[in-house]
């Protein structure tokens, strides 16, 4: 019997067993509560002139990964709203393609 293995399998199995964890760790719950997500699409100036983020696509990654396009619901004057587990999320403003 090779003598190198019981010394392999010291190390290893611990190294195995420390990277599966924070995986396991990392997934989602199964009952995570529910929550929603609101996004600004529409602003006014100090001049009371009106904007609204029209054909744009923003992207929300957090406990599950969401885009919103700004077109969805054409007719809101300020917010889009999504359904989404809580936690934290982040925002991004997809680059236009030209």
């Amino acid at each position: 019997m090779d003598s190198s293995m019981p010394l392999l399998s010291r190390f290893l199995i611990p190294l195995v067993c420390a990277f599966a964890v924070p995986l396991v760790a990392c997934s989602e719950p199964e009952n995570a509560e529910p929550g929603s997500l609101r996004m600004g699409v529409a602003g006014q100036d100090a001049d009371g002139n009106y904007y609204r983020l029209r054909s744009g696509f923003i992207d929300a990654m957090g406990p599950v990964f969401v885009t919103f396009d700004t077109e969805m619901e054409p007719t809101t004057t300020e917010y889009l709203t999504m359904d989404v587990p809580t936690g934290d999320y982040t925002s991004v403003l997809q680059s236009a393609v030209v």
